[in-house]
């Protein structure tokens, strides 16, 4: 037998959110290759690592600029 469903209204609120940080960042190679990314992070540091860690390996890739996509 089905158990019924809770209203939406009925949903505890979570007491603690973590907040997270979603960039876009543009990244600049030592031979002037250019990679834009998303970063995802508690910090801007955490979010800036992260865009960094998923661009393509073999070259060293230093932030040029990024900018909030969303968040506080």
């Amino acid at each position: 037998m089905g158990q019924p469903l809770r209203s939406f209204d009925d949903l505890p609120e979570p007491t603690e959110r973590p907040q997270w940080l979603v960039l876009d960042v543009s990244l600049v190679g030592a031979n002037g290759e250019r990679w834009r990314a998303v970063g995802l992070g508690e910090t801007v540091t955490a979010a800036l690592t992260w865009a960094r860690e998923s661009a393509p390996e073999g070259t060293w890739w230093l932030v040029s600029d990024w900018a909030d996509l969303f968040g506080d």
